[in-house]
């Protein structure tokens, strides 16, 4: 009878214990900061980036902050923050390469304030590029950076960093200077690539019209199956291809490169050479966007096609080639670069 009471005792004893959530205090203090220092943004133009890039196709992009210490974010947290030029003043990037301050003309943004809502541990401040950043052919590489300071948070800390007791006058850019280093700006690259960027599947024919018997065909039975060539960004509507008549598809070899030029009112491309030192071509194409029925696909799906009629001289032969490229990614990743303050 005891063993009895004493069971149902236990019983009564875990059905009355119940999961309830565990609350934790907040950190004494909640401090606010950039993620990254030395981010690089390139605006992505396509109409098949993996993701939302509503935000590219308005020609603008985001400066984002943060806030640690809490374990939820129950109101607005406004940091005051300042373009800061001083940061962007004789700096290279890893190589060596110059890095300038994205001039005025480029932009039309306040810098002023990023908000952090309520709910949220991520505020963003937005910035609208001109079309004066575009036309500057060294957009399309890393050449212009956004330098930006976080001045003030209303009542939370900034992480401003711990500068080593021996530096009298500690640059945030160098990481010799700091035991730990700040978090209160940010150099921001900013970059574009066009809407045709991007990796594609290749197939084609290539006829040498000084011997009608020198065909070669470069096509797989499956599309996904064929080689692949990228068309990098040279301007808002031309592109560079390193594979001419299916050749160098390594890239190895700058004289097998060809510049594409695409009109987007009519959808039509135009095959030039690409300067003295690559070989002679012309010719013409038209493009698809994975909308259009003359599309081609892969695995159920239809994307970006293009096609290519074309001529190009080598040496004493002139070759006629037919090529189709189907779109496979912008092959475009996270990129952060690192800076040198030049003496």
């Amino acid at each position: 009878m005891k063993k009895i009471v004493y069971l149902l005792g236990i019983v009564a004893l875990l059905f009355g214990c119940e999961n309830q959530n565990v609350e934790f205090d907040d950190f004494a203090y909640q401090t606010v900061y950039f993620p990254f220092q030395t981010p690089v943004r390139s605006i992505m133009l396509g109409d098949e980036v993996i993701g939302d890039n509503s935000i590219d196709l308005e020609h603008a992009f985001s400066i984002g902050a943060s806030i640690g210490g809490m374990y939820s974010n129950t109101k607005d947290r406004v940091l005051t923050v300042q373009l800061a030029p001083e940061l962007a003043s004789n700096i290279t990037d890893a190589s060596g390469n110059a890095l300038k301050l994205l001039p005025s003309e480029y932009y039309n943004t306040t810098f002023d304030k990023i908000t952090i809502p309520a709910g949220s541990f991520f505020g963003k401040m937005r910035v609208n590029l001109t079309d004066a950043f575009f036309a500057d052919p060294l957009s399309i590489g890393l050449s212009y950076v956004v330098p930006v300071r976080i001045t003030s948070a209303a009542g939370d800390s900034i992480l401003s960093g711990v500068p080593l007791a021996s530096v009298v006058s500690p640059d945030p850019r160098k990481v010799s200077d700091w035991i730990t280093t700040p978090k209160n700006y940010v150099l921001f690259g900013i970059k574009y690539i066009n809407a045709t960027h991007g990796v594609y599947l290749l197939r084609g024919k290539r006829t040498n019209t000084t011997n009608p018997l020198d065909v070669v065909a470069y096509s797989k039975r499956f599309i996904d199956d064929n080689d692949m060539t990228k068309l990098t960004t040279k301007s808002l509507t031309e592109n560079y291809m390193p594979t001419v008549g299916g050749t160098n598809k390594q890239a190895s070899n700058t004289k097998y490169i060809m510049k594409l030029t695409f009109n987007k009112d009519n959808k039509s491309v135009t095959v030039a050479q690409k300067d003295a030192s690559s070989v002679v071509v012309n010719g013409t194409g038209k493009y698809y966007s994975k909308a259009d029925s003359e599309a081609e696909g892969y695995n159920g799906k239809k994307h970006r096609t293009i096609y290519l009629d074309y001529n190009y001289v080598d040496g004493a032969n002139t070759f006629h080639v037919n090529d189709s490229l189907v779109y496979v990614d912008d092959d475009m990743k996270f990129e952060e670069f690192a800076v040198k303050v030049k003496p």
